[in-house]
């Protein structure tokens, strides 16, 4: 089997292009192990990746000829989000009789919906032989706006097992950091600075916490510091009168970031919607699962899929700053529960495996041919 896939990047330092690289890599070692095509947008130096997605968009769609002549050559075009890959796909596949998967991954494949190009993305999800969301708020969000149209839910998964092995190399980054001496007590959160991301909600729980919690810290780690987003939390915090608890990180290593996971006390993400800019999964809610560690986040997002809720945590409405304060306070004041909470993230995170989301994936593409 051969399989043609188009996505922006297989980059393991930004959400999507670690979704895109870790999906590819496990299908090619599951029992599929299909022959891959890898056309991007953003060069990643991954082996066989060809980079010629054009990022401007009138020479992508300019480009359908040669991307037609590529998925003559394949029995599956998978195409990562619906704009612009899963359109451009769509036009490039029409007539052929191979087949054609789109899988919506988040704000590609909502946002559009919403404004001028939504004609074109409702046309591209009907051409696919398969449209699959990677949560149930996405096929939520999509049959809202797309009529008679069929959705396969595929949870993204984690490597759990890269998780466990960081276990024994987090001590050495507890030391390197003084993480045990400076930062006794914190929150966290992972995940670039933007607004979706509800920033700006967090830090406004965080202070109603820091008054009843001295002691309490609340670490940020993302790329986009310096940015205006970031100023502008900044600004939030020093009128919250936060600043001096509040530490934002970025460039932070792999070993290092298992060490903020495992030494943090709670996992705080709370994703908004922002003119449809959305979180479509959240797979640092498994990461932090993964650790051990409670999580909070957002409910109607994608996280619903990603909290086992009640059981590892809580999902709470995106903006209710109360609610959230409560919930991180019953997490905060009971031990039991944290225990609770905790021995259940590594039983989620544990189920929730890449593993299982690709045998999904190949018994699709099976059924396809």
């Amino acid at each position: 089997m051969k399989i043609c896939f188009l996505t922006h990047n297989v980059d393991s330092k930004n959400g999507g292009g670690r979704f895109s690289l870790e999906f590819i890599q496990h299908l090619q070692a599951s029992e599929l192990a299909p022959e891959i095509v890898l056309l991007t947008t953003a060069a990643s130096g991954y082996q066989g990746e060809q980079p010629i997605l054009c990022p401007n968009k009138i020479k992508l769609f300019l480009s359908l000829p040669k991307l037609r002549k590529i998925f003559k050559q394949c029995d599956i075009a998978h195409a990562f989000d619906g704009w612009p890959y899963g359109v451009v796909a769509a036009l490039a596949h029409f007539g052929l009789k191979n087949k054609l998967i789109i899988t919506a991954v988040g704000t590609g494949s909502l946002q559009p919906l919403h404004n001028w190009r939504a004609p074109v993305l409702r046309w591209a999800y009907r051409q696919a032989n398969t449209l699959v969301a990677i949560s149930s708020y996405t096929a939520r969000e999509i049959k809202q706006q797309v009529s008679k149209v069929d959705i396969k839910i595929v949870p993204l998964g984690i490597n759990f097992e890269y998780f466990a092995s960081m276990e024994h190399k987090y001590l050495s980054s507890v030391l390197k950091l003084d993480l045990t001496k400076n930062y006794q007590l914190y929150i966290l959160s992972v995940g670039r600075l933007k607004p979706r991301k509800g920033y700006d909600v967090s830090l406004r729980v965080f202070a109603r916490l820091a008054a009843d919690y001295p002691d309490l810290r609340y670490v940020i780690i993302g790329s986009g510091l310096g940015g205006d987003y970031h100023r502008r939390l900044q600004q939030l915090a020093v009128e919250l009168r936060i600043a001096d608890e509040v530490i934002f990180k970025e460039n932070v290593s792999d070993d290092e970031l298992a060490a903020w996971y495992r030494q943090a006390e709670l996992f705080l993400l709370l994703p908004q919607n922002v003119n449809y800019d959305v979180e479509g999964f959240g797979l640092v809610f498994l990461e932090a699962a993964a650790f051990g560690l409670p999580v909070i986040g957002a409910s109607n997002s994608g996280a619903e899929d990603a909290i086992w809720d009640g059981q590892n945590g809580f999902l709470v409405k995106p903006d209710d700053v109360s609610a959230v304060t409560a919930r991180a306070e019953e997490i905060l004041d009971n031990r039991t529960l944290r225990q609770k909470f905790s021995a259940n993230s590594l039983i989620f995170a544990k189920k929730m495996s890449w593993e299982h989301t690709i045998s999904e994936y190949v018994e699709l593409y099976k059924t396809l041919l």
